[in-house]
């Protein structure tokens, strides 16, 4: 069985330098140690950039229950047409909270308990839907008057 190793190297400066070692089946060099080299010595965070989405996500709602709105947010992890839409337990579709290709990266979305014609819905559980291309993800959430 092969190993592979990470190693870490701390300089005086701050930045890492790092490698795998790998045991190879080679007898001239049974180890082989790859760099892994840092292109900036410094990460996204500490140059105050958001970093960008590893995954698609939909988190839940909040406040819930909620009156007289709600705030969610959904992550994008690459450029990708987008679809958050607010249904009622029957399947009806409520409000269309974001539609479009997005950009990878974090939104926010607020939806203030009206329909699409901007008339009031009534309180009840509420289903909210992100689709993408490839994938949906579904939440419920609590609309109390």
């Amino acid at each position: 069985m092969r190993k592979a190793i990470l190693c870490f190297i701390i300089t005086s400066s701050g930045l890492f330098a790092a490698g795998i070692q790998i045991e190879s089946n080679d007898p001239q060099r049974p180890l082989v140690l790859v760099p892994v080299h840092q292109a900036v010595g410094v990460t996204a965070i500490e140059a105050g950039m958001e970093q960008l989405p590893a995954r698609l996500q939909l988190v839940q709602n909040y406040p819930n229950p909620f009156n007289p709105e709600t705030t969610t947010e959904y992550s994008i992890p690459g450029s990708v047409n987008v679809e958050l839409i607010v249904f009622n337990l029957l399947g009806q579709k409520v409000r269309v909270l974001a539609s479009g290709l997005h950009a990878a990266g974090s939104y926010e979305v607020t939806w203030d308990g009206l329909n699409d014609n901007g008339r009031p819905v009534g309180s009840g559980i509420y289903i909210y839907e992100l689709k993408t291309d490839n994938r949906i993800i579904i939440r419920k959430m609590l609309l109390f008057k």
